[in-house]
């Protein structure tokens, strides 16, 4: 009875490590990246600042434009919360990114992230639908004017 036992747990092992062996490969290894973001003028349409209690609601659109491991242009489309103690959450960016990198590429990032904080890639396409990311946002001394730096790693991911 026991050989019976470890020979079907042998050959489901087997199996198991074949399947393994089978299955997608694993995403890249990160890449340190890090890239500017200056804005440009606010497009329309027009969206007045709401109220919802102590915050306040911005809902906008804003051309951007990225320097850097990443090039791109494009529209950030938003909707911003600042709360009572200044910190903002919820921007969203859709850029048309042309260089990774320094190589070529065709595609669009959408990022998440806030003025100054984290910010992460939820989505891609072209070139870039399996890039995936996160980072910190911030402004120091080095930061240009009008400018927010971004850094943090990226990676492909082939399983998403």
């Amino acid at each position: 009875m026991n050989k019976k036992v470890l020979g079907v747990f042998v050959t489901l092992l087997t199996v198991s490590m074949l399947a393994l062996s089978m299955s997608p490969a694993n995403a890249t290894q990160s890449t340190t990246v890090t890239w500017q973001s200056f804005s440009g003028s606010y497009l329309p349409p027009f969206t007045p600042p709401q109220s919802a209690g102590e915050n306040t609601i911005y809902t906008a659109n804003r051309a951007k434009t990225y320097t850097g491991d990443i090039e791109a242009t494009g529209i950030s489309h938003f909707r911003m919360v600042m709360h009572k103690d200044g910190v903002t959450t919820s921007a969203t960016t859709t850029v048309a990114v042309t260089q990774l990198m320094g190589q070529s590429v065709e595609g669009t990032l959408t990022l998440k992230h806030g003025s100054i904080g984290l910010w992460r890639i939820i989505s891609g396409t072209g070139d870039l639908a399996n890039l995936r990311g996160q980072g910190t946002i911030y402004k120091d001394e080095n930061t240009p004017a009008g400018a927010y730096t971004f850094s943090g790693k990226v990676h492909f991911d082939p399983n998403v």
